[in-house]
């Protein structure tokens, strides 16, 4: 239904702008779409947070806040004030807006694009730029440029399992699609070479490469990170799950469960 009302409204807007002159319609046109982007405003116990939307699947993990991932939000919530908290694979940045409300500090990662110019629509819409710094590169297990993948019908801002350096993701494999250029770093490069405040806790979302970047970032698992909560798919990719814990093992890192154990977001802290 909302897609079909939205395509109507569309189909009336180049209607109504037929009759002018190219330049003025293109222009009618991007005016129409500004004015239209829509925004969802959620109440939390942070208070009131709004997202654009741009596209439809930039408003889907605003509209799913503590439904979706009510794991996340409870580990958000039991936060120290002082923490700082890296969210990797960030998205449109519910999770890290969310966090920031909360007075955390909070380096938000997201290397797609799309997405990262709703992200930083977002932050400052929620007026929290003091707090939330997002940075569109990528982490990975080295420092290097390589390109971002992306399925066709996933560029758009929001979308999620796109794959650094490999087509490989927790989906399967991404054939053909669209290559983004991007710059990734290992996590213990990154916090060394920009002096980067280091984080006491993480948020690992990526959909596909979080052993690589727990690799990566080993010096920090040892010195620094304190919680570590990463997305975990134990049925669709039990090779990838595998890896994951074992690498957090190996940083000295245990598993804790959480009041919510279907949850796809698993909870290690250091032991």
């Amino acid at each position: 239904m909302s897609r079909s009302v939205g395509r109507f409204a569309a189909a009336l807007a180049r209607l109504a702008t037929a009759p002018l002159h190219p330049w003025r319609r293109a222009m009618a046109q991007a005016f129409a779409a500004q004015r239209l982007t829509p925004h969802w405003t959620i109440d939390t116990d942070a208070g009131r947070l709004v997202f654009a939307g741009p596209s439809g699947r930039s408003l889907h993990d605003a509209h799913g806040f503590n439904r979706d991932e009510p794991e996340t939000v409870a580990w958000i919530d039991s936060l120290p004030q002082e923490a700082v908290l890296w969210d990797v694979g960030a998205n449109v940045g519910v999770y890290a807006i969310y966090a920031a409300k909360r007075g955390i500090r909070v380096l938000a990662f997201e290397p797609a694009a799309a997405t990262l110019a709703v992200l930083t629509r977002n932050i400052e819409l929620n007026g929290v730029s003091d707090r939330v710094a997002a940075y569109g590169v990528a982490l990975s297990n080295q420092t290097k440029l390589d390109a971002l993948y992306m399925d066709a019908a996933r560029t758009e801002p929001g979308h999620a399992v796109h794959s650094f350096g490999t087509r490989r993701t927790v989906a399967g494999v991404i054939e053909g699609g669209f290559q983004q250029a991007t710059i990734g770093y290992a996590a213990d490069a990154f916090a060394a070479q920009f002096a980067a405040p280091k984080p006491t806790h993480v948020k690992l979302d990526v959909d596909g490469i979080e052993a690589e970047i727990l690799e990566g970032a080993a010096g920090l698992l040892r010195e620094t990170v304190r919680e570590i909560m990463v997305e975990i798919y134990d049925d669709m990719n039990p090779e990838q799950a595998r890896r994951i814990r074992d690498t957090l093992a190996a940083s000295g890192f245990v598993e804790k469960p959480t009041a919510y154990p279907e949850g796809r977001n698993k909870l290690f802290l250091r032991a």
